[in-house]
């Protein structure tokens, strides 16, 4: 399970980078355009919104990989340990039930807009809905390579309980 969660975090890492490197091509390609050649090129803008989501979806997994996402924990503290731990467990597996609602649906909101052709690229908007279903997708993965190393994997021999740092 640790082998696909290292995966899934490179492929997300790569990804990202390489969505971030079009976006920045792409802005100074339009500020390139419209201040030396006075002449905006319309796509530009849509395109960079698309890859946006993109990139905000897999930063979601790459987020939570990393145990990077903001935690409001200030009444759970309040409660005993044990509690705590009870409420960890609860808050796990409402956040694995709702990214698994998201994967479920994501695909039906992509089928609703499949005919739907983007104004000015050109392409159906399915494909900008496909980035919300595999940040979902990837991010459920990892929350269960996560709820299954905290819960049910043995401790590895020389580990002294130290997690390993992504």
């Amino acid at each position: 399970m640790e082998k696909l969660g290292e995966f899934i975090d490179y492929i997300c890492r790569r990804l990202t980078c390489i969505v971030y490197l079009i976006v920045v091509i792409l802005g100074v390609l339009q500020v390139g355009s419209r201040y030396l050649f006075n002449y905006p090129i319309i796509w530009v803008d849509e395109l960079s919104k698309y890859l946006f989501i993109w990139l905000i979806f897999l930063g979601v997994a790459l987020a939570s990989k990393r145990k990077a996402h903001f935690v409001a924990d200030f009444f759970v503290v309040m409660f005993p340990k044990k509690m705590q731990a009870y409420l960890d467990v609860v808050a796990r597996i409402l956040s694995l039930v709702f990214l698994g609602v998201c994967v479920w649906i994501t695909p039906n909101l992509m089928k609703i807009t499949q005919n739907s052709i983007s104004a000015t690229v050109g392409i159906p908007l399915s494909y900008v809905y496909a980035g919300m279903l595999v940040g979902f997708f990837l991010t459920l993965l990892v929350e269960i390579i996560d709820f299954h190393r905290v819960y049910f994997a043995k401790p590895r021999q020389g580990s002294h309980g130290s997690e390993k740092s992504c």
